[in-house]
């Protein structure tokens, strides 16, 4: 795999960036920074549209409203505004007793978490808070609505996530394992997983339904401060303090490819609308746009595999491997039907004509490429 490359370098604000979003069409990138301004820049070419200014602190947190007219933001100044994204007026301000740490934009309704442990959500046309949701014990750093608005997912210092039901107001779960403080939150696009980032240098990946630890994505080697889906659920990406952009395939637990550019921590990091982009903010003061593209899996031919590979059976030995059959297992294996170690000790290496277990590196990339193939075929 070749190392990954950005294609576009943000340039502009005078303070470390904090969060970064893409407008709902991909065309705009949306950047919130500690010099208390938000930036809209042109994701295709990095170029400068205009610098919103108004609060009275460090800004948090930048999200797009569903139609793309809008951006809200959150502040240190302990209010989240709402702003025309083709002027950069400021249409609403919503006042809260805690500094707010994020904010998620849903129809006609906002979601902020804040430093007085809690998450509101708030009516966008009246300005009115008119849900409060508590139960963490410690300050909430960050605050997601799922797809379909009918739940919500919130990451605490207090070293656990929570979601929660909306209609009822009521935590329906509570997400214990991380060691550390839980840093960000984000639902998969069909809301039956929930990830998290953590300063115990992992993300995790939940079972909305159950609240079981899915996968624990290790790596990184300072804070986790943020994660996302891809629009399609099969990638997450993470950043951190370590100053890397991380992307892991859902289902494996395994890191794809790690980007390197910025030149300190890593704030956040999110995908455009159609994968096809990660943008990432960071403490250098800059933003980053990646070509998510680097991270497709490498394609083996059908021979390739038959004569690399073979399957191993107790009624008839060891047999040169159909890539069909192949396919099939690896599908099983992602669906969960199949456990890691029954596949892993099935499938053998053919070496000069002897067989050898696979050894743990190789049975990672194995599963990539037949990832790939089972996508191909």
């Amino acid at each position: 795999m070749s190392e990954p490359f950005y294609s576009q370098v943000l340039k502009g604000h005078t303070r470390p960036v904090r969060a970064v979003s893409f407008s709902p069409d991909g065309r705009l990138v949306a950047t919130a920074s500690t010099d208390k301004s938000v930036r809209i820049w042109v994701a295709a070419t990095g170029s400068h549209v205009r610098t919103i200014s108004g609060h009275k602190a460090d800004v948090t947190c930048v999200s797009f409203s569903r139609d793309g007219r809008h951006v809200a933001t959150s502040s240190f100044d302990r209010t989240a505004r709402l702003w025309k994204t083709g002027t950069g007026e400021c249409l609403k301000v919503l006042k809260d007793k805690g500094i707010l740490w994020s904010a998620d934009f849903g129809d006609n309704r906002l979601l902020t978490s804040s430093s007085d442990k809690t998450s509101k959500l708030w009516d966008v046309p009246s300005s009115e808070c008119v849900q409060t949701l508590r139960g963490h014990t410690n300050v909430v750093y960050s605050a997601r609505l799922s797809t379909d608005g009918r739940l919500v997912a919130s990451a605490s210092r207090d070293e656990t996530a929570k979601i929660w039901n909306l209609a009822s107001g009521a935590c329906i779960r509570t997400l214990s394992g991380h060691g550390g403080t839980v840093t960000a939150v984000a639902f998969s696009p069909d809301g039956r997983l929930v990830a998290t980032a953590c300063a115990d240098q992992t993300a995790k990946i939940w079972s909305v339904g159950s609240g079981a630890c899915i996968r624990t994505l290790t790596g990184h080697h300072k804070a986790v401060n943020s994660v996302d889906f891809s629009p399609d659920g099969r990638l997450i990406t993470t950043a951190a303090d370590d100053r890397t952009v991380r992307v892991w395939d859902v289902n494996m637990g395994e890191c794809g490819g790690t980007w390197r550019g910025h030149e300190g921590g890593v704030c956040g990091a999110s995908f455009s609308p159609h994968g096809r982009l990660v943008a990432s903010a960071s403490d250098d003061k800059t933003a980053m746009i990646w070509d998510a593209n680097d991270f497709t899996v490498g394609v083996v031919t059908p021979d390739e595999w038959r004569a690399a590979f073979v399957v191993k059976s107790k009624s008839l030995g060891s047999e040169i491997i159909d890539l069909e059959a192949a396919v099939d297992l690896c599908n099983e294996l992602f669906r969960g039907r199949v456990p890691r170690e029954t596949v892993k000790s099935t499938l053998v290496r053919n070496d000069r004509g002897g067989t050898e277990m696979i050894g743990e590196q190789e049975f990672n990339m194995t599963m990539k490429k037949l990832k790939q193939l089972s996508m191909n075929n």
